[in-house]
């Protein structure tokens, strides 16, 4: 009876010697604190919420580029770009996104005495890592505005970074000099293929186009299938038309390119 009651109490005692070394581990597990990569910055008319349907806000999101030995380059240079796209009055050239936020409450205050509807603004702007690749990194920054008017406004434009230097990439780079006859025939080729129109039919009539023909645009994007061109409103055709968003794969772009594969990786 002696034997089993000490047997009893061996197992008790390693029972709570191994729930003591349990606590202790998991005491003193380091977990890694998760930063977001995106950041924001919100400012509305006197605290209005957007669900109300007639808030004036400036809201800006974008996406921090973390890796690449590149990364404080490209974020420096997309800081630049996105400072210039949220100061949208030349006049009134903010320093910070917090200060362009506080501008462009304060110039809808001020409209406020000449409007006669005092319809609400707004300013949203979203930037993101459009394709990351393993030596290229493609970003955009997506606006939309209203500041009064028959309409909104919106814009998206692309930018493309070497990851190795940081440098930001033009079609010169990637295609070598000399591309643009070229390029601008596979352009036309491709944008009828997405239209579904023929060699010969009037691209102003068929596509509604400004004019009878689509050249490159400068805003373009490296993606590891090929380029992505994209034509705000205005730039090749009225508003009513849209935004044109042109991909050109790297098959297509064959005859131009004869190695693409730094660019696809």
């Amino acid at each position: 009876m002696k034997s089993v009651k000490t047997l009893v109490l061996f197992f008790v005692l390693l029972a709570f010697a191994g729930t003591s070394y349990s606590q202790t581990g998991t005491d003193t597990t380091k977990t890694k604190k998760k930063v977001s990569s995106i950041k924001r910055v919100y400012k509305s008319y006197k605290g209005c919420k957007q669900s109300s349907g007639s808030c004036t806000y400036f809201e800006l999101s974008y996406q921090v580029v973390r890796s690449g030995k590149a990364k404080k380059i490209i974020n420096e240079a997309i800081q630049d770009s996105l400072l210039s796209a949220v100061n949208i009055w030349p006049d009134m050239n903010a320093a910070t996104f917090k200060d362009a936020a506080s501008n462009f409450i304060a110039e809808y205050d001020s409209s406020l005495a000449q409007q006669t509807n005092g319809a609400a603004w707004y300013i949203t702007t979203k930037a993101r890592v459009n394709s990351n690749g393993k030596n290229v990194l493609s970003y955009y920054i997506d606006q939309a505005t209203y500041t009064g008017g028959a309409h909104p406004n919106s814009y998206n434009t692309y930018y493309n970074f070497d990851k190795a230097t940081g440098k930001q990439l033009s079609l010169k780079d990637v295609l070598g000099a000399g591309f643009e006859t070229a390029l601008n025939k596979v352009i036309d080729a491709d944008f009828r293929k997405m239209k579904g129109l023929s060699a010969t039919d009037n691209l102003q009539d068929k596509a509604y186009l400004f004019e009878n023909k689509i050249t490159y645009t400068n805003n373009f994007a490296v993606e590891k299938k090929g380029l992505r061109f994209f034509y705000n409103s205005y730039e090749i055709a009225p508003y009513s038309t849209g935004q044109t968003d042109l991909f050109i794969p790297w098959s297509d772009l064959s005859g131009i390119i004869s190695d693409a594969s730094y660019y696809s990786k």
